[in-house]
């Protein structure tokens, strides 16, 4: 009696590198073109250097060397070789383009740090989450928060390998204060093509496609959900977390708040989100750190529960650093934690009809609101304040 050797790969999937310009024979040269390839140019690719590697061809040559299943793989190239930069619209474009096409994975090295990015990539990706496309992110180099591999429907990645590290490997990090699911190790490799010397540095950009390899063999073995795929990475972490893992964002956070931070104490969530809403149409955007109500990016939202065993005030002084903010609004419910902050801190209290009592004995400008005060009376007062 003969016996079929089961198939180890049960699917090919379709994965999407969203970056610049890429090389595909050199990339043919590292898999001896097991990979079907196909590049699509969102922008004009005319002032692009054919005789350099380019960073979409460094990250895919990582991806080739770490994966085990083959894939149909796409390239998107979005970068802007004159300006040296990408934009929101080209981005958008692209992650719109993924969703077309049905791909299953994408691997993207480019984010944005600006909340006037934040309701187009939370559109994109939420309708890419939707359609079974699971989105691996890598995190911003300069540590700070990072749109959209902070959000919570996507794979967020960040090396910690420091520069002659050896060790491999990824941990997994439930409920991290950065929002960052992946802390992946990496290493530093240099090596030379035509002539050019090229260094493959400890950094966030080429922790990711380490991850999105691993997704990759996943999602090809029938493993294709989301919380599947959380699952597995959970199960391959690794266990004995290293030293550089403790506050890693937060340690080098300057213990004060940069930005005007506005107490709101005593209002209903509904009018704190109008009040961020009346902000944002002056172009001004901010953060919400609240102690009673769940982290929700899209909305802003921040909750202090996401770092344990700190005082109140540390985490307003992490998240008003790490968060490319105009302002920050603390959401209380009483003023009675505001005691661990420096007076200096809050350079507004804002108090609802009700809760006047409540008002901390700081010399610092108070609004008392009336109770037929509207969000946008409220608004206008707080604006006139911070703004002038």
């Amino acid at each position: 009696m003969k016996f079929c050797r089961l198939k180890k790969y049960k699917i090919k999937p379709k994965v999407a590198f969203i970056d610049n310009k890429v090389d595909l024979m050199y990339l043919d040269t590292i898999d001896n073109k097991k990979n079907s390839k196909y590049e699509i140019n969102i922008k004009d690719d005319s002032d692009y250097d054919e005789k350099k590697l380019s960073h979409s061809t460094l990250c895919s040559k990582i991806f080739l060397n770490n994966i085990k299943a083959n894939c149909d793989l796409y390239f998107l190239n979005i970068w802007d070789e004159k300006e040296q930069n990408a934009n929101i619209n080209s981005l958008i474009t692209a992650l719109d383009w993924c969703l077309d096409q049905n791909i299953n994975i994408i691997n993207l090295s480019i984010g944005s740090v600006r909340f006037a990015d934040l309701d187009k990539i939370v559109d994109a990706v939420n309708k890419l989450h939707a359609n079974g496309t699971i989105v691996v992110s890598a995190a911003s180099n300069a540590k700070t928060l990072t749109f959209p591999a902070a959000l919570d429907n996507t794979i967020g990645v960040m090396n910690i390998s420091q520069s002659n590290d050896k060790k491999k490997g990824f941990y997994f990090r439930d409920n991290p204060a950065d929002f960052i699911n992946i802390a992946c190790y990496t290493q530093n490799k240099s090596f030379v093509h035509a002539n050019s010397y090229y260094h493959l540095n400890c950094s966030n950009s080429f922790a990711t496609p380490i991850i999105t390899a691993v997704v990759n063999d996943y999602f090809a073995k029938g493993f294709t959900q989301f919380n599947e795929v959380i699952s597995l990475l959970k199960k391959k972490s690794l266990k004995q977390k290293p030293k550089i893992l403790k506050n890693y964002y937060n340690k080098n956070v300057k213990a004060t708040i940069e930005i005007p931070c506005i107490a709101l104490i005593g209002f209903e969530k509904s009018i704190v989100s109008e009040l961020i809403g009346k902000f944002k149409d002056k172009g001004f955007f901010g953060i919400v750190v609240s102690n009673s109500h769940k982290t929700n990016l899209s909305t802003q939202t921040i909750s202090l529960t996401n770092i344990p065993n700190d005082k109140f005030a540390e985490q307003v002084y992490f998240y008003s650093n790490y968060c490319y903010a105009d302002f920050v609004f603390l959401f209380l419910e009483s003023s009675t934690i505001i005691r661990d902050f420096k007076e200096i801190d809050i350079d507004l209290f804002v108090a609802n009809f009700d809760f006047h009592s409540h008002t901390p004995k700081f010399n610092t400008q108070t609004i008392l609101t009336k109770e037929n005060d509207t969000s946008e009376r409220i608004f206008e007062k707080i604006y006139k304040e911070i703004v002038g």
